[in-house]
């Protein structure tokens, strides 16, 4: 979608702080799913109708407004975070800031996903498969899932984004999860170090 400037600038200060504070409800319960790559942003409601919860928060709130008004508030927090002038009235530039210091995991996701060079995670989906004995189909012999990974190419020119579609056994799921809760418990360890010496 494309991104009317001026109309960042012209909305008034109240309703920019209407539009930051439904912003950071939506995200914060999933509803918005923010994507930030090195090269931009794009936004995703998950599974839901935006349209439709933002009628249910204010019948009065404009779709391609709030779209508009929410790369602009996420532009601004790049800015923040990578300490980068952005012109903006310092009024929006404090909305912005009181978002990550009630957000950590937006600065984070900023940091991380805006810096790397590494393929990021776009999407994560899953089928339930069932080998069937080939002398009779209505036997089920095994049954496995098959995770759909989506990547996105980030920081290569010319790489492109990918489905990556990998079987696993129930053994192979629990193996994924012991490793990924590991590294998981490893993080927030790191992540609480680091907040008590601040």
């Amino acid at each position: 979608m494309v991104k009317n400037e001026n109309r960042n600038s012209e909305i008034n200060i109240e309703v920019f702080k209407k539009y930051a504070q439904i912003f950071l409800d939506l995200f914060t319960r999933n509803i918005i799913r923010v994507k930030l790559f090195n090269s931009g942003i794009r936004i995703e409601s998950q599974g839901y109708n935006l349209k439709k919860e933002l009628e249910r928060i204010d019948n009065t709130i404009n779709l391609e407004d709030f779209i508009n008004q929410v790369f602009y508030i996420l532009n601004i927090a790049r800015s923040i975070v990578f300490k980068m002038d952005f012109d903006c009235d310092n009024e929006k530039i404090m909305v912005v800031q009181e978002i990550l210091k009630n957000c950590r995991q937006l600065e984070e996701e900023i940091k991380i996903k805006c810096t790397s060079n590494h393929d990021l995670l776009d999407r994560i989906d899953y089928d339930i498969l069932t080998r069937r004995d080939k002398s009779d189909i209505s036997k089920i012999v095994a049954y496995s899932v098959l995770i759909s990974v989506g990547v996105i190419g980030n920081g290569q020119p010319n790489n492109d984004n990918r489905q990556i579609l990998v079987e696993l056994s129930e053994s192979d799921i629990e193996n994924v999860i012991k490793v990924l809760q590991e590294a998981l418990d490893k993080l927030r360890i790191l992540k609480i170090g680091e907040d008590e010496k601040k």
